[in-house]
């Protein structure tokens, strides 16, 4: 029998098809001090050393909460796509997630796409 102590987190990054000088990331679930490394992994996956000038977009559509330490992770990939010359996206966040973006005033500082994410093929 297997313990599980503490409350189980649901979280999931996958990676959309490539657009021309655009890397997309879907997440859903939470973002949290349990998942950020997922993230984290995912995006040095999907960039690599080969991100210069890459715009990086997170569609948050599906994500259902984030944490202190998840708007972090975000910030420090907003400095790093800043620094290679790129651009971080967020698209379609949640109403939620938008609303703690709202109260760090994030939303004057980070470039959020709102409303629903465009359809994909």
């Amino acid at each position: 029998m297997e313990r599980v102590v503490g409350p189980q987190v649901w979280f999931s990054v996958t990676a959309a098809a490539p657009r021309e000088g655009e890397v997309e990331l879907r997440l859903a679930g939470d973002l949290d001090l349990a998942t950020t490394a997922r993230l984290r992994a995912a995006v040095d996956e999907a960039i690599g050393d080969g991100g210069r000038g890459i715009a990086l977009v997170l569609e948050l559509s599906d994500l259902r909460f984030v944490d202190s330490t998840g708007i972090r992770v975000i910030l420090d990939l907003r400095t790093e796509r800043l620094a290679d010359g790129g651009r971080l996206i967020l698209r379609a966040p949640t109403p939620a997630v938008l609303r703690v973006l709202e109260l760090m005033a994030l939303d004057t500082v980070l470039e959020i796409e709102r409303g629903s994410a465009p359809a994909t093929d």
